[in-house]
C-alpha cells in the first residue's frame, strides 16, 4: 500500500448535490480506466466535510466535498480570480488537486436542468467566461428537449435555446487561447421520443469521462481529442437548431462554417456587413426618450449579429459616424466619451441590457448576456452597453458616486463594467410614479476599472466551515440518501434541495411496480403550500421537510403547507418513468399514482439554538417532527422531538434500521 500513488483531490460546489454529482461523475471517469476501482467513504471525516477514497491496483484518489462557497477559511474563488477571471460567479463545482501543499484548479463543472429558453438560455454564461479567461478547463452540462408545462401541469411544448448559445461554446476556444470550455449535452427526463432521435448524435457518450480522466492524468494529447469531439457534437447540435427554429431569425446553417472562420479570424464584421440583415429584438419595457430614440435608430440601422433578436447589434462602418454624432445630440456631456468610440478602430457593437425587474431588483439572467457576446466574438468589437432597466435610488445614487462600489457588490454590475468599453446608462427611477428619469450617462473603464486580482493571496482552506444551512442539508441527505440495500426499510429520496439547489423534479417510487415517477418544472410556492426542502420515502410514508439554520426563521404552521405542496402535486399526473435511476427517463401521459394509503409527515429541521425551545418550536411550526443538530469541529449531534409516540416509535425503528447510519458519525437523541 505504501507504494501506491496518492492524488489529493477537492471539490468545491454550491451545495453537497453538486459536489456529489462531480464526485460521482469522477468515480465513473476513473472506473472507466480501472474497472475495478473501490469507492469507500472515509468514516472519521466530519459530514459537513465528508471525505471519500478510491482504490485501483495502484492509485489511491482521496476527494474531500467542501459544500458552500465563501464560507471556508479561504475561498477557491479568488483562485481564479488571480488566474485572470474578471467575474465573480461560481461554478456548480469546482476540482482541484493538493500537490506539496499548493491547490491548482482541474476543472469547473455547471448542471443545467432549467428549461434554457429566453434568457435563461445564457444565464451561465459569465461561468464559462471566467474559466476560459482563466485558462482552467470547463465543462458545461445541459439537457436538452425539456418541455414547458402550462399552469395545470399539462405537457405545453417544447423549449430550446437561441442556436447562437451553444455555438458560443464552440467559438470560446477561439477566442480566449489555450481555453478548454465544453459543452456536454444529455436528454431531458421529459424529451419526446422525436426529439430525442432528433438530437441523438449530440448527446454525450461518454466522452466527457475520458476527458475527464485525461485530465486527471494530464494527458493534453487525449484531452484535445476529447475536446474536439464534444465540439463537433456542439456544432451539430447548433446546425440541427438552425434548420428546424420556427422563427427565421438566424443565420442560416450553410453559413455557419464560414461565421466561424471569420471568428477565428477577428473578422466577423466582414461576414455580417455582407449579410446586410436587419436587426429586430423587441423590448417591450418603458423606455426613456433618449432610449427609445437609439433604439428606434438601432431597427432602422443596426446589423443582426447571427440573430436579429438577439439582444444585440452592430452599426456598420458606413454609419458609426452618424450613430455616434446622435448620441451626442442627445446629450452634449457625452461628448468626449463618443470622441473615444469614434477614434477605436474596432467596429462598433450595441449591447442592449434591462438589467432590472420592475421594482429595480437585478434580472440575473442578464448578467450573462455580455459574457454570451464575449464568447461569441471575443474582443473583435469595440462594446457599448446600454443599461435602460428601472434602477433603485440608491443604485443611482452609487452609480453617480462611485462606479467600482457597484461592482464590487453586485454580480450584474461586475458583469457590466468588466466586459463593456463603454455602458450608457437612461433609465427611470423604479417605484416612483409617474415616472422620473433615474439617470443619464455614459462611462467607459476610467470610471469602472477595476483590478480584482489585486491583493488576493490565495492558500487552501481549513475544512471547518462557518456553520450554516448548508451542513443542516448536508447531514439530514447524509442520514436519508436512497439507500435499498434494506429490502425491509428501503430509503428513496425524492426531493434534497440545498441552497442554490436545482429545485427542477420530485421523484417517487413505486415500490410494488418498481418504477421510478418524476414530476418537472415545479413552482416554488402553490397558493399558501409551500415545496420541501426535502422528501423522503419509506414505502408510503413520507418525511417532508423544511430545513433552515435559524430556528426564528421557520415559519408559523408550515407543517400543514409542506403537506398540501406535496398531496396535490401526487394527485398531478407525472411527467415522466423510469425503470432505473441510472436509466434514461421516458415521457408518460395519463398516468395517475395510486395515494390512497400515503402518509406524509412533517418536519422543521434546523440549528438548535437555546434561545428556541424545541417544544416551542414543534408548536408554532405546527410540525409532526423536529430535527434540531448542533455543529462543532469534530462531531455533529441531532436532536428529535416527536409530536407523540406513535411517530416517534416508528421514527426510532426507521433509523435503527438505517444502513446510512452505519458510515457516518451522529449522536441521536430523542427529547
Amino acid at each position: 500500500m505504501n507504494n501506491l500513488y496518492r492524488q489529493s483531490l477537492r471539490i468545491y460546489g454550491d451545495n453537497v448535490l453538486e459536489c456529489e454529482k462531480t464526485l460521482n461523475i469522477l468515480i465513473n471517469s476513473i472506473s472507466l480506466y480501472h474497472p475495478n476501482a473501490v469507492v469507500s467513504i472515509d468514516q472519521n471525516s466530519n459530514l459537513f466535510c465528508p471525505q471519500y477514497i478510491i482504490c485501483t491496483n495502484n492509485l489511491i484518489y482521496k476527494i474531500q466535498l467542501f459544500p458552500g462557497y465563501k464560507r471556508w477559511s479561504s475561498n477557491i474563488l479568488d483562485k481564479l480570480t488571480s488566474l485572470g477571471a474578471s467575474l465573480n460567479e461560481g461554478a456548480d463545482s469546482i476540482v482541484t488537486s493538493i500537490e506539496n501543499l499548493e491547490e491548482n484548479i482541474i476543472f469547473g463543472c455547471e448542471y443545467c436542468g432549467a428549461l434554457p429558453a429566453g434568457n435563461n438560455a445564457w444565464q451561465r454564461s459569465g461561468r464559462a467566461l471566467l474559466f476560459a479567461e482563466a485558462n482552467i478547463p470547463f465543462l458545461y452540462y445541459s439537457e436538452l428537449g425539456g418541455m414547458e408545462l402550462d399552469s395545470n401541469r399539462n405537457l405545453k411544448a417544447g423549449r430550446l435555446p437561441n442556436p447562437l448559445v451553444p455555438f458560443s461554446y464552440i467559438t470560446v476556444n477561439y477566442n480566449y487561447t489555450n481555453s478548454l470550455i465544453v459543452p456536454i449535452y444529455k436528454p431531458s427526463p421529459t424529451i419526446s421520443r422525436n426529439n430525442f432521435f432528433l438530437y441523438n448524435n449530440c448527446f454525450s457518450t461518454n466522452e466527457d469521462l475520458h476527458l475527464i480522466y485525461n485530465l486527471l492524468v494530464k494527458d493534453i494529447d487525449n484531452t484535445k481529442s476529447y475536446r474536439n469531439t464534444l465540439l463537433n457534437k456542439a456544432l451539430n447540435l447548433t446546425k440541427i437548431l438552425l434548420d428546424n427554429r420556427k422563427n427565421h431569425d438566424t443565420i442560416s446553417s450553410n453559413k455557419l462554417l464560414d461565421l466561424l472562420k471569420k471568428i477565428q479570424n477577428n473578422a466577423s464584421h466582414e461576414l455580417l456587413e455582407n449579410l446586410n440583415e436587419n436587426w429586430e429584438k423587441n423590448i417591450n419595457i418603458d423606455l426613456t426618450s433618449n432610449v427609445k430614440y437609439i433604439y428606434n435608430y438601432c431597427l432602422k440601422n443596426g446589423l443582426s449579429m447571427g440573430s436579429n433578436s438577439m439582444p444585440f447589434c452592430m452599426i456598420s462602418t458606413n454609419n458609426k459616424v452618424d450613430f455616434l454624432s446622435k448620441l451626442t445630440d442627445l446629450n452634449p456631456s457625452f461628448h468626449s466619451k463618443i470622441e473615444n468610440i469614434n477614434n477605436s478602430q474596432k467596429t462598433l457593437a450595441v449591447l442592449w441590457i434591462a438589467g432590472f425587474k420592475p421594482r429595480g431588483d437585478d434580472s440575473r439572467p442578464d448578467r450573462g448576456l455580455i459574457p454570451l457576446f464575449k464568447m461569441l466574438y471575443g474582443n473583435e468589437y469595440t462594446i457599448l452597453t446600454i443599461v435602460f432597466g428601472p434602477m433603485k435610488l440608491s443604485a443611482i445614487k452609487d452609480l453617480k458616486t462611485s462606479p467600482t462600489s457597484l461592482s464590487k457588490n453586485n454580480g450584474l454590475w461586475r458583469a457590466i463594467f468588466a466586459q463593456s468599453d463603454y455602458v450608457l446608462i437612461d433609465n427611470y427611477a423604479a417605484e416612483i410614479s409617474p415616472l422620473q428619469t433615474g439617470v443619464s450617462i455614459i462611462l467607459d473603464k476610467t470610471n469602472f476599472y477595476y483590478d480584482f486580482s489585486k491583493g488576493i493571496s490565495y492558500k487552501p482552506c481549513t475544512n471547518i466551515p462557518n456553520f450554516g444551512e448548508h451542513d443542516v442539508d448536508s447531514t439530514i441527505h447524509s442520514i436519508f440518501r436512497t439507500n435499498f440495500s434494506n429490502s425491509a426499510f428501503p430509503i428513496f429520496e425524492c426531493l434534497c434541495n440545498p441552497p442554490g439547489g436545482d429545485w427542477s423534479g420530485i421523484k417517487l417510487y413505486d415500490y410494488q411496480n418498481k418504477l421510478f415517477y418524476r414530476w418537472s418544472s415545479l413552482p416554488r410556492v402553490s397558493g399558501r403550500d409551500k415545496r420541501p426542502d426535502h422528501l423522503i420515502q419509506f414505502n408510503n410514508v413520507f418525511l417532508v421537510i423544511e430545513s433552515k439554520f435559524d430556528a426564528k426563521t421557520i415559519e408559523s404552521n408550515i407543517g400543514l403547507r409542506l403537506k398540501n405542496y406535496v398531496a396535490k402535486l401526487l394527485k398531478t399526473e407525472p411527467n415522466s418513468v423510469s425503470n432505473s435511476l441510472t436509466s434514461s427517463w421516458t415521457l408518460i401521459t395519463n398516468s395517475k399514482i395510486d395515494i390512497t394509503n400515503i402518509c406524509l409527515l412533517s418536519v422543521a429541521a434546523y440549528n438548535l439554538d437555546s434561545l428556541y425551545n424545541i417544544n416551542n418550536i414543534i408548536q408554532k411550526s405546527n410540525t409532526d417532527i423536529i430535527f434540531a443538530f448542533t455543529f462543532n469541529n469534530h462531531s455533529t449531534s441531532l436532536y428529535i422531538k416527536c409530536k407523540n409516540s406513535n411517530i416517534e416509535n416508528w421514527l426510532k425503528n426507521i433509523l435503527s434500521q438505517n444502513p446510512n447510519l452505519s458510515t457516518i458519525q451522529l449522536n441521536i437523541q430523542f427529547k
